[in-house]
């Protein structure tokens, strides 16, 4: 089994990598920067480069013949938005991947991942996979997009292409531009020395959480499922929790005393009040379940922040 990984050096990349490794996969990875040396990744043959370059990516697909492809690569802009021009990227990235896949790896199994920002804010919770999408932000209409494009390739090449629509992610390598990443990097930092004053934005927003560890599980399950339909599959909890019960977890957790601070420049335009997802049939399909408890992931988020230089 060889499963090739874009975006390997992201959030997911490395706690997909560590797991298919355990798993007996030989894996490969491409990402436009160089993974550093010492994380996840550092045993992984890693090519550096732009998945929307044809040639670049026909090759490292010719070479790495992967069994098992997860596309996990995705591009902001320098705001670490996501503009009209990430967008389009974004799309012709997939595009180029799944051009090479259709030459040199055609059965190939291609785990593409989306997100439940494709949702909005449906009328009925918890969301199934037979909600329309409705995205309200940027990032959503973009992941709309690129599920329309892997649409077609399904339609056009017959490929081989699950999706999964992952609800908010935590865990230990959380980003610092999201919520959680946010929140631990500057507890983090107050334990140093620095500022105890911690900025958020919005609190009352509730979010279904699940633990990237459990999404890569996630993913690994669905990469096995040899059938072709269903094709979507929702990857969260089933549990919907405030933005502030998950600050009062942290700040609990920290060790010196801290304060909530409210910043405006943290608000995002098109954020929804609610989510909650059912992975009915995520479980149903494969048996897969989360594993990790919430308050887990939190500490275990936190942890991880608090190794990272400042």
């Amino acid at each position: 089994m060889r499963a090739l990984i874009t975006g390997i050096g992201g959030f997911v990349g490395g706690h997909l990598a560590t797991l298919l490794q355990q798993e007996g996969f030989e894996v490969g990875g491409i990402d436009r920067l160089s993974v550093a040396a010492g994380g996840a990744t550092s045993a992984v043959a890693t090519e550096s480069g732009d998945i929307c370059d044809p040639s670049f990516t026909n090759r490292v697909v010719r070479d790495a013949k992967p069994t098992h492809v997860f596309h996990l690569a995705w591009e902001f802009d320098q705001n670490q938005t996501a503009s009209a021009d990430a967008a389009n990227r974004n799309v012709l990235g997939l595009s180029v991947l799944l051009e090479a896949i259709g030459v040199s790896a055609r059965d190939a199994r291609v785990v593409i991942a989306s997100s439940s920002a494709v949702y909005g804010a449906p009328e009925r919770q918890p969301i199934d996979e037979e909600a329309p999408p409705k995205p309200t932000t940027a990032y959503g209409r973009s992941k709309a997009a690129v599920e329309a494009a892997a649409d077609g390739f399904r339609g056009r090449l017959g490929q081989n292409i699950v999706i999964t629509r992952t609800f908010n992610l935590i865990g230990p390598g959380m980003p610092r531009r999201l919520f959680a990443g946010s929140l631990a990097t500057q507890i983090a930092a107050a334990e140093r020395g620095g500022s105890p004053a911690i900025k958020v934005g919005r609190l009352d927003s509730s979010r279904d959480y699940v633990d990237v560890r459990d999404a890569a599980h996630a993913y690994l399950a669905l990469a096995r499922l040899s059938a072709r339909e269903p094709w979507v599959f929702n990857v969260c909890s089933g549990v919907s929790r405030s933005c502030e019960e998950l600050a009062d977890q942290m700040l609990a957790m920290a060790g010196v005393p801290v304060t909530l601070i409210h910043d405006d420049l943290r608000m995002q335009a098109g954020d929804v009040d609610a989510q909650s997802g059912s992975a009915a049939r995520l479980r149903q399909a494969t048996g897969w379940a989360p594993s990790f408890s919430f308050s887990a992931s939190v500490r275990d988020t936190l942890d991880h922040a608090r190794t990272r230089a400042v």
